[in-house]
This record gives C-alpha cells, sequence and structure tokens, in this order.
C-alpha cells in the first residue's frame, strides 16, 4: 500500500501548482493583449485603406466625366470641321 503524503508536502505542491498557473495565465493574458493590439491596428489600417479606395474611386470617376465629356467635343468639332471648311471654301 502507498502511504499518503504529509498534509504540509501537498500544501506545499499545490502552491507550486497555483504559481505555475498564475504565471501562464499572466502569459496568456499578455500574448492575447497583444493580439487584440495587433487587430485593432488592423482594423484602423483597413479602414484607412478602405477610405483611400474610395477618395480614389471619387476622383476617377471625376475624370472619366472629363474624359467622356473632352471625347464627346472633340468627335463633335472632328464631324463639325469637314463641313465648315466646306461651307467657308464653297
Amino acid at each position: 500500500m502507498s502511504t499518503q503524503p504529509a498534509p504540509s508536502d501537498m500544501a506545499t505542491e499545490l502552491l507550486k501548482v497555483s504559481g505555475a498557473i498564475e504565471r501562464l495565465s499572466v502569459e496568456v493574458n499578455g500574448k492575447l493583449d497583444r493580439i487584440c493590439d495587433r487587430l485593432d491596428r488592423s482594423d484602423k489600417d483597413v479602414a484607412e485603406a478602405n477610405r483611400r479606395v474610395a477618395v480614389l474611386e471619387q476622383r476617377t470617376s471625376a475624370l472619366e466625366k472629363r474624359v467622356y465629356t473632352a471625347s464627346g467635343a472633340a468627335a463633335l468639332i472632328g464631324t463639325a470641321v469637314p463641313y465648315l471648311v466646306q461651307a467657308m471654301s464653297g
């Protein structure tokens, strides 16, 4: 038969286990805090990137409108010039 450990030995071992659990808990909480910080930074980075994309989309849209207007005007002028030249020379 095995003998029971002395209560003082059990208390010492329980204190060791408790200390080890406490250290692991602190370590895990520290790592979780760092992960949360990184996620917050990532969320901010994504939000900033989305804002920049929206600004670029607006600028692109404005430029497209200008190009379409200019190309329409150029097509109109290109179509009208031969008629004007013919009317002026004839």
